[in-house]
């Protein structure tokens, strides 16, 4: 919806996400080196995004109880549990354990 808009908060959930997925892609030997590249450069961005407590901000909600799209354009977003998950299943797969 804002992606046009550079003015507006960046998302977190999303980018987590499409993070995330491009890390199995390259775990699994689907995607290439820039694919790994890419996802590191999201997490490094995500990181920044995290609260002294460990929590990621940005997640922008469906608008419907929040304030609509004002709240999602100029608001910071709420915390998301799915955002933790898909940054801590990013960290994962680009840091997978030794064996």
């Amino acid at each position: 919806l804002f992606a046009d808009r550079s003015e507006t908060i960046k998302e977190s959930s999303g980018t987590a996400g499409i993070a995330a997925a491009m890390a199995i892609g390259v775990r699994r030997g689907w995607l290439g080196p820039e694919a790994e590249v890419s996802a590191m450069k999201a997490f490094e961005g995500l990181k920044t995004r995290l609260t002294p407590d460990g929590f990621i901000i940005g997640t922008s909600p469906s608008n419907k109880h929040q304030g609509g799209e004002v709240f999602q354009a100029e608001s910071q977003g709420i915390i998301g549990k799915w955002t933790m998950g898909l940054f801590a299943q990013l960290a994962a797969e680009l840091d997978p354990p030794k064996q």
